[in-house]
């Protein structure tokens, strides 16, 4: 039918890189990422008790980047508090890891779960709630 003609020229141009989807404006919302990271010079974090360290200290800044998001979401405070938890890490490996291509020895992994913002505010920083 022609439900499904529609269908196939969607799904071509998005093949080629044409989205032709409404744009639907947010009247500049709130940012949907929060962005905690850190970086570390190429061999300094070897054990698991130095991830730890590092993944701590990301951990304690949180409260500060969920007070940022309830000052910059008065009208809409619910969507202050994050609600997945994401990590991705770049580990260097050796070059003739199956997994590399090119020249670049690294392996990036991501994982994420979902995250309770306002009980993790609740529980750490109980001054910071919207």
């Amino acid at each position: 039918g022609e439900n499904s003609h529609e269908l196939v020229r969607r799904i071509r141009n998005l093949c080629v890189g044409v989205d032709d989807s409404l744009v639907s404006d947010d009247d500049g919302g709130l940012s949907k990422v929060v962005s905690c990271e850190n970086s570390f010079r190429r061999g300094t974090v070897k054990t698991n008790e130095a991830v730890q360290c590092a993944l701590v200290d990301l951990y304690k800044r949180l409260p500060r980047l969920v007070q940022h998001r309830i000052e910059w979401s008065q009208e809409r405070p619910e969507l202050a508090y994050p609600t997945t938890l994401g990590l991705t890490v770049r580990l260097v490996v050796p070059a003739d890891h199956p997994a590399i291509r090119g020249s670049r020895p690294f392996l990036t992994k991501r994982k994420q779960c979902k995250f309770d913002g306002k009980a993790y505010v609740q529980l750490t920083s109980p001054n910071l709630q919207a």
